[in-house]
C-alpha cells in the first residue's frame, strides 16, 4: 500500500551522524540534490542508506539499500517504512523514531522485509533531519548482519550444546579469573558445592580465608610460570572428595583464566584408604610377630604389642585379660594394659573378676563370639551390668575378642574408645584375633619353657646331687680302703710299737723313782721329753687306730662347762695365752665324754699352736633351737681359704710335727653324735671353730641310726665293687 505524498516541498536542514548540514530547497529540488549525494554515498559507504520524511515516507535510498531489499530505487521511493519492516519490529522502530524530534541519534537491531518476503537482520544507525530548526525526517544507514546472525546462532547452538554437555558430564567444570573469583561452574559442581558463582575459589574448595600457598592462579596467572596442569583436592558439602585439575585457557579478549575439571574420587579415596589401612594393619601384625620372636621377656613383648595395636587402630585403651583358677573358682585378671595420653588406666581395679557378675559378656565369650559394641549406651537390657561398668570407665565403644587355645578359654583381648562411638571394621577385629593368638601362644610357650627349665634345673640338680653322692661315695670308698689299709698297718705296727713305748715309759718312770733327787735339771728335762714323746707316739697310734675303725659311742649326760674344764685340765696353757671360758652348765647334753673331750682338746691345742706370740682363746656355749653351740675363738694367725678347704682331710697338716689326723677324727666324732663342726678363719685375723651338738636325745639317736645305715650301705656297695673288680 502506497501512502499519499505531500505536494509542497520546503527548504530543510539535514544533520547526519557526522554533523554535516545540508540545505535543501523544496521537495522538487530533493531528487537533484540526492543524485549527487547518492554518488558520494555509493563511493564511500558499503551500507544501505535510506531517508524518510517526518511522516515516515521514503524519500531516498542508495543502490546498496535497493540491492539489499531486492527492489529498484524507484520502487522504494514513496513507500512508508512500515512496508519494508516486519510487523514484529514496528513498535521498536516507532520507539526509536520518537527520539528524533528531540535531535537524538540511535543505533538498534531490527529485521527488514525484502521484496520476496525474506527477513534480513540489520543494524540501524539513524540521525534526525532538521529543517528550519524543526524535525523533518530521518536519515539511516543499514548494515546487513545476516552472516553475523548466522554465526551468532551457530555460536548459540554450540554454546547450548556445550552447556548441555557440561551439565550432563559427571565431572565438574569451573572457570576462575585472576582475582580468584569463580566465573563459571557447571551443574554437577553447583550441586556439590552450592551456588559458587562470584565466590572466591579458595573459600569454596579449601575453606581458607586467603589464597592457598600453592595456587594455580598464583602460579600460572600472577607468577607467569609455564605450568600446564596442577592438581589438588577439595571436599564438597556432602563430604565427597574431588580431585581438581587446573589448566590455563585463553579468552577471546586475550586474557587468561583457569579452567579446572573436578572429578569425584570419593570411592577411589575410600578404596585407597582401605588398602593403606589394610597395609598398616598387616605391618602392625608383622611388627608384633617379630616382637615376640626377638623379645625374650614375654610381658614386655605383650605391653609393646598392646601399644602398637592402640596406636595403629587409634583407640584409647587396649587390654588383655587372662583366666585363672582361685580356690576352685574361675576368675579373670586384667594382666596387661595400654592407655593413650589422658586415658585412665583400669588394670589395678580389674582383678579377680568372677564370670557370674557379667552373664551377658560371659555368654558371648564362652560361645567364642567377638563382642562388638559401636555404642555402649545401646547395649541390650540383659547387659545392664556390663553397660554400667563400661560407662564408669568412660567407654563409648568397644570390641572384645575371646582367646581360646586347644578349645579351652584362656581370656580375652579388647579395644576401648573413650572419645566417640565408632563402627568397628572387620579388619580391626581380624587383627585383634590374630594378635590374641600370637599372645596366648607366647604365654603358653613361656609357661612350657618355664616348666622345661624347672624340669631341667631339677634334673641338673638331681644329676649334680647324684654325682656328688657318687663322688663322695667314691672318695669315702677310697678313704675307707685307705683307712682299712692304714688300720691293718696300724694294728700290726701299733702292737709292735706300743710294747717298746710301754718299756720306755716304764724305764722313765723307774729312773724318776730310783734316782729321784739325784737327777740334775738337765736329766729331768731329758726324761720329761722322753715321756712327752712316748705320750705323743701313743696318741698317733691311737689316732691311726681310730681312723681305721667305726666310732662307737658310750653316751652319758654331761655339762658343757664341765667338759671344757676337764679338757683344759689335760693341757698346759701357755703363759702368754689367756683362756676365757664362758661356757654354761646347761643345757645338759648326751655325749661320749672321753671322745668329746678329745675333740675339744684337739681344737684347744690347735688354737694354742696358732698363737705362738700369745693371744686370747674365748670359749662360749649357747642354746639355739634344739642345738647346743660351743664356739672356740682365737686371735691367732688364721688360715687361708686354700687351707680351710683341706683341714678336714686326713693326713693334711701345716705343722712340722704331727700326722694331720686330729681335726679329721674330731669331725667324725662330732658327726657321730648327730652334730656338726664348722670353721671360719681369715689370714691374720684369727679362727673360730663351732661345734653343734643336738640337745634332743631323739634327734641324736635318729641321726646315729641314719649314720649307721649309711655306713652299712656304703660297706655293702664297697664289697660288691670289690667283687666286681676281682
Amino acid at each position: 500500500m502506497q501512502l499519499k505524498r505531500k505536494k509542497n516541498a520546503t527548504l530543510a536542514t539535514i544533520s547526519d551522524r557526522k554533523g554535516i548540514v545540508i540545505s535543501i530547497e523544496g521537495r522538487r529540488r530533493k531528487l537533484s540534490f540526492f543524485k549527487d549525494f547518492d554518488k558520494y554515498i555509493v563511493q564511500c559507504i558499503e551500507e544501505g542508506i535510506l531517508a524518510n520524511d517526518a511522516e515516515g515516507y521514503i524519500i531516498f535510498v542508495n543502490p546498496k539499500m535497493a540491492q539489499m531489499l531486492g527492489y529498484s530505487e524507484q520502487e522504494l521511493l514513496g513507500k512508508h517504512w512500515k512496508e519494508i519492516v516486519p510487523r514484529a519490529f514496528h513498535k521498536k522502530v516507532e520507539e526509536e523514531t520518537k527520539k528524533r524530534p528531540e535531535g537524538k541519534k540511535s543505533s538498534y537491531e531490527i529485521c527488514l522485509l525484502s521484496k520476496n518476503g525474506k527477513e534480513i537482520p540489520v543494524i540501524v544507525s539513524a540521525v534526525p533531519i532538521i529543517r528550519k530548526g524543526r524535525y523533518a525526517g530521518d536519515l539511516a544507514a543499514f548494515t546487513d548482519i545476516t552472516e553475523r546472525k548466522k554465526a551468532e546462532e551457530e555460536l548459540a547452538r554450540q554454546k547450548e550444546k556445550l552447556n548441555t554437555l557440561l551439565a550432563n558430564m559427571p565431572e565438574g567444570v569451573v572457570i576462575e579469573n585472576r582475582n580468584f573469583e569463580i566465573e563459571y561452574a557447571n551443574e554437577p559442581l553447583i550441586k556439590a558445592f552450592g551456588n559458587i558463582i562470584g565466590k572466591k575459589c579458595y573459600r569454596v574448595f579449601i575453606g581458607r580465608d586467603k589464597p592457598c600457598p600453592v595456587c594455580p592462579i598464583k602460579e600460572i596467572l600472577i607468577k607467569k610460570k609455564n605450568i600446564k596442569t596442577m592438581r589438588y583436592e577439595a571436599v564438597d558439602r556432602f563430604g565427597n572428595i574431588y580431585e581438581l585439575i587446573a589448566s590455563p585457557i585463553k579468552n577471546p579478549d586475550g586474557t587468561t583464566s583457569i579452567l579446572e575439571v573436578a572429578r569425584n574420587i570419593t570411592e577411589e579415596k575410600k578404596a585407597e584408604e582401605k588398602i593403606n589401612y589394610m597395609n598398616k594393619l598387616d605391618h602392625c601384625k608383622s611388627v608384633i610377630s617379630t616382637k615376640f620372636v626377638m623379645e625374650k621377656d614375654v610381658d614386655k613383648a605383650i605391653n609393646d604389642a598392646l601399644k602398637i595395636l592402640g596406636e595403629t587402630v587409634k583407640v584409647n585403651r587396649v587390654y588383655l585379660y587372662l583366666i585363672r583358677e582361685c580356690d576352685g573358682v574361675t576368675v579373670a585378671d586384667n594382666t596387661h594394659e595400654w592407655c593413650s595420653r589422658g586415658t585412665t588406666p583400669q588394670i589395678k581395679k580389674m582383678k579377680g573378676l568372677k564370670p557370674e557378675r557379667f552373664p551377658w559378656w560371659t555368654k558371648q565369650l564362652r560361645e567364642n563370639k567377638p563382642i562388638v559394641v559401636s555404642d555402649v549406651s545401646e547395649l541390650p537390657p540383659e547387659a545392664e551390668a556390663e553397660r554400667k561398668l563400661q560407662e564408669s570407665q568412660d567407654v563409648r565403644s568397644l570390641v572384645v575378642v575371646p582367646i581360646y587355645l586347644e578349645g579351652k578359654p584362656k581370656g580375652f583381648i579388647g579395644f576401648d574408645d573413650t572419645e566417640k562411638t565408632r563402627k568397628w571394621k572387620d579388619e580391626e577385629i581380624a587383627l585383634l584375633r590374630t594378635v590374641a593368638g600370637i599372645i596366648i601362644s607366647a604365654i603358653e610357650r613361656k609357661q612350657a619353657e618355664k616348666m622345661l627349665e624347672e624340669y631341667t634345673e631339677n634334673l641338673e640338680k638331681l644329676v649334680e646331687e647324684r654325682t656328688r653322692e657318687l663322688k663322695a661315695s667314691q672318695e669315702k670308698l677310697l678313704k675307707a680302703q685307705r683307712m682299712a689299709t692304714i688300720g691293718e698297718i696300724a694294728a700290726m705296727v701299733g702292737h709292735d710299737l706300743r710294747n717298746p713305748l710301754t718299756g720306755i715309759a716304764g724305764a722313765v718312770y723307774y729312773l724318776k723313782m730310783r734316782l729321784g733327787s739325784k737327777l740334775d735339771d738337765k736329766s729331768k728335762e731329758m726324761l720329761e721329753i722322753i715321756e712327752k714323746d712316748v705320750e705323743y707316739s701313743n696318741k698317733i697310734i691311737s689316732d691311726l687306730l681310730d681312723m681305721s675303725k667305726e666310732i662307737v659311742l658310750e653316751l652319758t649326760e654331761a655339762s658343757p662347762s664341765l667338759l671344757i674344764e676337764e679338757a683344759l685340765s689335760q693341757i698346759e696353757v701357755p703363759k702368754n695365752i689367756r683362756v676365757v671360758n664362758q661356757t654354761q652348765s646347761k643345757p645338759k647334753i648326751r655325749v661320749d665324754k672321753d671322745k668329746m673331750k678329745r675333740v675339744f682338746l684337739n681344737i684347744i691345742r690347735n688354737a694354742f699352736d696358732a698363737m705362738p706370740k700369745g693371744g686370747k682363746l674365748e670359749i662360749r656355749s649357747e642354746e639355739k633351737d634344739c642345738w647346743l653351740e660351743i664356739t672356740f675363738r682365737d686371735t691367732g694367725v688364721g688360715m687361708s681359704q686354700e687351707v680351710l678347704k683341706k683341714i678336714w682331710k686326713p693326713f693334711f697338716t701345716t705343722k712340722a710335727k704331727g700326722m694331720g689326723l686330729g681335726l679329721s677324727i674330731s669331725k667324725r666324732i662330732v658327726e657321730a653324735h648327730g652334730g656338726c663342726i664348722t670353721v671360719r678363719s681369715k689370714k691374720g685375723k684369727g679362727t673360730c671353730f663351732t661345734v653343734k651338738i643336738p640337745i634332743s636325745q631323739k634327734r641324736g639317736e635318729e641321726h646315729e641310726r641314719n649314720r649307721k645305715n649309711l655306713d652299712s650301705g656304703r660297706r655293702r656297695k664297697h664289697k660288691k665293687s670289690s667283687k666286681s673288680h676281682t
